[in-house]
């Protein structure tokens, strides 16, 4: 009995610690073309210990529904991998897929009540807290040695943005764009966490500030992400209140992610790589489409041209040249997690990745703080930003943060049915 609870102790030490370092992308290993960091070797051993509890009965494998995705998911995955150019490349990936997808099983598994959930979301706000001081540290030593070697890793690239002396934030993640995205998910995790009492007013106000700053110099389109769902949240806390004045904030932050979603279609000055140009009426204006837009149309071009088995799982969505204010770019990736699926891997992918969407779309999205609870409305909202509306300037599928987001979406939903049947 003492050898079961030691062993699910040690399995949800060792998921609490993988999701603390899940902030650490950099440095990075090099392995067949794909990027391995710090958190994937704690993986492997947090994983051989939830087996172990696994097995002497301390931890139990719960199914949910939304796995039965999850199995299409990976069976489009290897349909893509056996069908494609390079076998051997695509079943590295393939291998990863299943990591990823093991994720929010590993999660419900050992999230079974709800001091397992407050204690892994604190753990995630703590790792948003570091990352708050290294953003801290990061913009004083900009403007006291805007040359230090340290920056380079701080500091990321313009992109197509303009070129300037400011600074743009990717911390220890791999990019601008990924520590938005996991940004956007603390914000939610700190607004669900206070509403529930899990956070003390004078700590959330600091984070919550923190988190703001921090995006705000990341200088993504996820920054739209952040807008969207603060609206969603906002409403919810109005309607909870009985105000009449709840469509007010939701209409603020679609308005907002859509004024996003279009600047991310827009490039900032018009290039030579552009395929066409949009004439503004009445104005002798052309305007250029983004590099968003060019890999999209790439990806679509790569689905057509195999739409069972898309261009090989791995093997990337496109080959897009964008000449960028700074330098001429060639995209890979096509910036849309949709996209991004269906052109590696076809239509099965890109209809099994749109099903867990619409899954999501529909049960995520809570009614009412009263009848789902702050924490997993909380987490209903986190999801849909992260996963649909950040996915759609972002190809965020092989994040390991947002299959652990998922799960503890998962969770916390089980915990309320659990409670709803009592």
């Amino acid at each position: 009995m003492a050898m079961r609870a030691r062993a699910m102790a040690a399995a949800q030490t060792g998921l609490a610690l993988f999701t603390f370092s899940l902030i650490f992308m950099q440095p990075q290993i090099q392995f067949h073309g794909f990027k391995i960091i710090a958190a994937d070797g704690l993986f492997l051993i947090t994983f051989a210990i939830w087996l172990l509890a696994l097995a002497l009965g301390g931890a139990r494998l719960r199914w949910h529904p939304f796995f039965w995705l999850l199995l299409l998911y990976f069976a489009a995955m290897a349909n893509s991998a056996i069908f494609s150019p390079d076998v051997r490349t695509s079943m590295i990936k393939l291998l990863g897929t299943l990591y990823l997808l093991s994720l929010p099983v590993m999660v419900l598994s050992l999230v079974e009540n709800e001091d397992d959930l407050r204690r892994l979301m604190r753990t995630w706000l703590g790792a948003t807290a570091l990352l708050a001081l290294m953003a801290l540290a990061s913009l004083v030593l900009f403007a006291w040695r805007p040359d230090h070697p340290l920056l380079d890793i701080a500091l990321f690239g313009f992109g197509s943005l303009p070129e300037g002396p400011y600074p743009r934030l990717r911390l220890s993640f791999e990019n601008a764009n990924m520590l938005c995205h996991y940004l956007s998910i603390g914000l939610l995790l700190a607004l669900a966490s206070r509403q529930a009492g899990w956070l003390p007013a004078a700590s959330f106000r600091i984070l919550l500030l923190a988190i703001l700053v921090t995006a705000l110099f990341t200088l993504s389109p996820g920054l739209g992400g952040l807008i969207f769902c603060g609206g969603l949240w906002a409403a919810l806390l109005l309607r909870q209140s009985g105000s009449r004045w709840t469509k007010g904030p939701a209409a603020v932050g679609i308005a907002g992610g859509l004024a996003f979603l279009l600047a991310a279609m827009i490039a900032p000055q018009v290039h030579d790589t552009a395929p066409f140009l949009i004439h503004v009426p009445f104005a002798d204006v052309g305007i250029a489409p983004s590099g968003r837009i060019m890999t999209w149309l790439g990806a679509l071009d790569t689905l057509r041209a195999d739409p069972l088995h898309g261009g090989g799982l791995g093997l990337g969505a496109t080959s897009t040249l964008y000449h960028a204010p700074t330098r001429m770019q060639v995209l890979t990736d096509a910036h849309n997690i949709f996209l991004n699926v269906g052109a590696e891997t076809g239509l099965p992918g890109l209809v099994a990745i749109l099903l867990m969407a619409a899954w999501l779309a529909k049960v995520a999205m809570p009614s009412s703080l009263e009848a789902f609870g702050p924490v997993r409305a909380g987490l209903g909202i986190a999801v849909l930003g992260a996963f649909i509306y950040q996915g759609l300037t972002g190809s965020f599928e092989d994040a390991r943060h947002l299959w652990v987001l998922i799960g503890l979406f998962l969770a916390a939903d089980a915990i309320v049915r659990n409670k709803r049947a009592r």
